[in-house]
């Protein structure tokens, strides 16, 4: 996410319905500088406590890096380095754990990389693959049964994207016994 000098991408999202689920990380240059996170700032800024709401709306906390400093690194020499960039996580995320900031890296921007390790289980998933023989009578059948129910699904109440997701879901286990 990029949140500009005037808080663009905050101010969108404070003010926009966001229906986003499922979200485990958010994080960019958000431009708000806050003692909260940036000892060398002297204030808490006004949009702080708005992007906080935000997070925890979508299920996410701020993250502490395991190695605080800057995350932009200011050229000229009379200015100081600042921390803009953030990362927020999963709450309780059993995957995701604090970020660092990887400094030693920042070369090519004035910007320091932010990085997280993310924990991939391994899963056993088997599935079956099955064949129809084109222009068979199996593959008539099939697709007749296909149209069918695909025209018998209700979309007149889906009202949110877990309706939606009951529909997929219930169609995808029709599907597995055409």
């Amino acid at each position: 996410m990029y949140s500009d000098n005037y808080q663009n991408a905050v101010i969108y999202l404070k003010n926009t319905k966001v229906n986003l689920n499922n979200i485990l990380i958010m994080t960019g240059d958000l431009h708000i500088r806050d003692l909260d996170w940036d000892l060398s700032c002297l204030y808490h800024s006004l949009y702080t406590k708005t992007l906080l709401e935000i997070a925890d709306s979508l299920g996410l906390q701020l993250s502490n890096p395991t190695n605080p400093g800057p995350t932009q690194y200011i050229y000229n020499p009379l200015d100081a380095n600042t921390v803009i960039d953030l990362m927020f996580l999963q709450h309780n995320s059993s995957a995701l754990h604090n970020h660092s900031i990887a400094s030693n890296i920042q070369k090519l921007s004035d910007h320091a990389p932010l990085i997280v390790e993310l924990t991939v289980y391994e899963e056993n998933n088997q599935s079956i693959r099955s064949t129809v023989v084109k222009n068979s009578d199996k593959e008539s059948e099939f697709l007749k049964n296909l149209v069918y129910t695909l025209n018998t699904i209700d979309t007149t109440n889906i009202h949110s994207s877990a309706d939606l997701e009951d529909i997929v879901n219930n169609f995808a286990k029709v599907s597995d016994m055409l």
